[in-house]
């Protein structure tokens, strides 16, 4: 133990590790192979199952919304009455007109210059269809 040389068939503290046989080795390299190999069988017996059942749950389902519908024509033909109109005389009296309360007394809510800068634009349209109109009067 005194040498650096490493000891084949032991390990750091002196004790022999167990000797693997070519046909161990083989055999864990197959159990892995298995283990890592889908197994195609299985999977397709799950998906069976699972699309079983939902075929179950799907027809259960389609019953629940059959015996809605079922039951919703049912109560619609019970509910069938023979309509009549019953025609209101028109009101006689006017009506008051109400404006929107946001609308009303806007104007005196603004600010100045708010309210200056509304008169220049106003007068601004006034301006452009009086120079638009005026020219094609004197015209005729």
């Amino acid at each position: 133990m005194g040498s650096d040389e490493t000891m084949v068939g032991s390990d750091a503290f002196g004790s022999k590790a167990p000797e693997i046989s070519a046909v161990d080795e083989q055999e864990e390299d197959e159990e892995a192979e298995f283990a890592t190999r889908p197994n195609y069988e299985e999977d397709i017996a799950e998906q069976q199952n699972l699309i079983s059942g939902l075929k179950a749950a799907r027809e259960r389902n389609m019953a629940e919304v059959d015996a809605d519908i079922k039951a919703a024509k049912r109560a619609r033909e019970e509910e069938r009455e023979v309509m009549r109109f019953d025609f209101k005389e028109p009101e006689v009296e006017e009506r008051a007109l109400v404006a929107n309360s946001r609308t009303r007394g806007r104007i005196e809510r603004l600010e100045p210059q708010q309210k200056s800068a509304l008169w220049g634009s106003l007068a601004l349209a006034v301006g452009f269809g009086a120079a638009t109109l005026l020219p094609n009067l004197w015209s005729f």
